[in-house]
């Protein structure tokens, strides 16, 4: 829905600007000094799959030396290094002051507020394109920065931006909503199956009926929360 309506709205606009024109910030991330206590995190293309930002794989750093590198609500990250990983990209829907990327990774900022889901949109549909531009030996690609800056893109007037932001926002804030709430349902299952399988927690006593009638509730919890993000995000990916 989100992207359809941005395609529409995107040919629509018989204005263009580069990305650098609607960008706050456009650069790569640090080579940052990684340290096992490290209050501050560090994100790796690892971490941008499926058009989601999995932090699992990044890893504990000291102090930032950019701290306009530190992410905020509504960045957007592409990997730009390696065959197979560039052109992956996701958006932060959350805010956490302690996260960056590494060097492989490009920060997209938008400008402003109603920038940030035209912009999440353009670049979740523009996947293929950041491939495209990859220079560099099999292996060793690289996506330049000046040349993403260049881009061009269809641009609304005010008005159709702020009418799409606010038709689009909520699907975006229920999107992070859903992954926050399979985050903690995997956070029980992992608390509570190894208790189960041991026998530490005995469900010898429920009753079938209360158990299957919990457990159809989680399942269903979890169809909608999955089926929401992929509903939303299936255009993304087409």
């Amino acid at each position: 829905m989100a992207l359809s309506e941005y395609m529409e709205l995107s040919r629509q606009s018989s204005s263009k600007r580069t990305l650098q024109d609607c960008t706050s910030l456009l650069c790569r991330g640090g080579a940052p000094k990684y340290c096992e206590k490290g209050k501050f995190r560090a994100l790796n293309q690892r971490c941008i799959r499926n058009h989601k930002i999995d932090d699992a794989n990044a890893r504990r750093i000291e102090n930032p030396k950019s701290r306009e590198k530190l992410l905020r609500y509504g960045d957007i990250l592409i990997c730009s290094t390696g065959t197979g990983t560039l052109g992956r990209s996701a958006q932060v829907l959350c805010h956490d002051e302690r996260v960056t990327v590494d060097s492989h990774v490009t920060i997209v900022r938008p400008a402003y507020e109603a920038l940030v889901e035209y912009l999440g949109c353009w670049a979740l549909s523009s996947e293929d394109q950041f491939e495209s531009m990859a220079k560099g030996s099999t292996g060793q690609t690289e996506l330049p920065r000046t040349e993403l800056a260049e881009l061009e893109i269809g641009f609304p007037d005010a008005a159709s931006l702020n009418d799409f932001s606010g038709k689009t926002k909520p699907l975006f804030e229920a999107i992070q909503s859903n992954v926050r709430e399979n985050q903690s349902l995997e956070c029980l299952r992992d608390a509570l199956l190894p208790k189960l399988m041991s026998g530490e927690i005995d469900v010898s006593r429920i009753g079938l009926r209360q158990l299957n009638g919990h457990l159809v509730r989680l399942r269903t919890l979890v169809i909608v929360s999955r089926s929401t993000v992929y509903c939303m995000r299936a255009p993304f990916v087409g």
